[in-house]
């Protein structure tokens, strides 16, 4: 009988960042799938990958009984999260993060206090990293292809026409998933 909890080191030093990178999400996946979550939560922040290769989390029990209508899991979320960082878009990662911890949405100050974008920048096309990050979990198995954006832009519906984006919103089958309650 082996001892699940055991220590295993191993040196990267000569291996490329991305292969580096592929090793933590493997980790991180193993973590959420089979040991612990409080492990699984730390940050890959650090991390950057070209473009590791798909990995499949195989959904438990638990995981597709709590899934929200579109497909969402609280697991699903994490990897969307991860995966915005090893695409380098971390700054995407931390403005849905910032948009779930306010109870859903964000004001488009504070998206851009988020993002520290450049002045003059729109909003146009910020939603491109999450489609590129959810696309990679539906291939590799780990998201429907049924799931909703899991951050749109939000518009002022009074104003008929082209407008600027008065902010952003988290949709809101992911929100349930993550246990939060919408603030309106």
């Amino acid at each position: 009988m082996t001892d699940r909890n055991q220590l295993i080191t191993l040196d990267v030093s000569n291996l490329a960042a991305d292969a580096v990178a592929e090793l933590l999400l493997m980790h991180r996946t193993l973590l959420t799938q089979f040991g612990s979550s409080s492990a699984a939560d730390q940050p890959l922040s650090e991390v950057s990958a070209l473009s590791p290769a798909p990995m499949r989390v195989r959904p438990t029990a638990e995981s597709i009984a709590a899934a929200g209508s579109s497909g969402w899991t609280a697991d699903a979320y994490r990897l969307l999260l991860d995966r915005l960082i090893l695409n380098g878009r971390k700054e995407y990662a931390e403005l849905l993060e910032a948009a779930v911890e306010t109870g859903g949405s964000l004001d488009r100050d504070s998206v851009f206090g988020v993002m520290v974008w450049r002045d003059g920048r729109q909003m146009k096309g910020f939603t491109r990293p999450f489609a590129t990050a959810m696309k990679y979990l539906v291939s590799a198995g780990n998201l429907p292809e049924s799931a909703d954006m899991p951050l749109d832009a939000k518009y002022d519906e009074s104003i008929k026409g082209y407008q600027k984006a008065i902010g952003v919103v988290v949709a809101a089958d992911l929100l349930n998933v993550l246990g939060v309650v919408a603030v309106q």
